[in-house]
């Protein structure tokens, strides 16, 4: 039997046909804002709470204020947002040792992203 990849975020319940729940509560609802919110105030709430580790719980209030996002943008709820949400803190950890090597020998004084330069404060790293 062959296994099946389970989405933990946006998993088939949530869907009729392909059509996605979030779009018809988008459609249907007239505060649609309101809606996200809850969400993203329950799934803070019991995160921690109703399993050991709040990651599963995180990512769903996440993906609520990328539907919300989404909703102020015109874009349907469920549509793939362009842009991730990232805390700059990590993208160490998507470097390779070699380019960690590199960046441990070089005293850099500024980073540039889209064209605008981050403060240093908030490119230092933190011990």
């Amino acid at each position: 039997m062959e296994a099946v990849a389970t989405n933990n975020i946006n998993p088939n319940h949530y869907k009729i046909g392909n059509f996605e729940t979030i779009d018809l509560i988008q459609d249907v609802v007239k505060d649609f804002g309101s809606v996200c919110q809850a969400n993203i105030l329950k799934y803070g709430i019991r995160a921690n709470k109703k399993h050991d580790e709040p990651q599963d719980d995180i990512k769903k209030m996440i993906r609520y204020c990328e539907f919300w996002l989404n909703d102020l943008e015109g874009l349907k709820a469920s549509e793939k947002r362009s842009e991730e949400i990232a805390v700059f803190d990590k993208l160490n950890d998507l470097l390779n040792e070699q380019e960690k090597e590199f960046i441990q020998e070089k005293k850099i004084k500024c980073v540039v992203l889209d064209g605008e330069e981050i403060s240093e404060h908030t490119t230092k790293r933190h011990n």
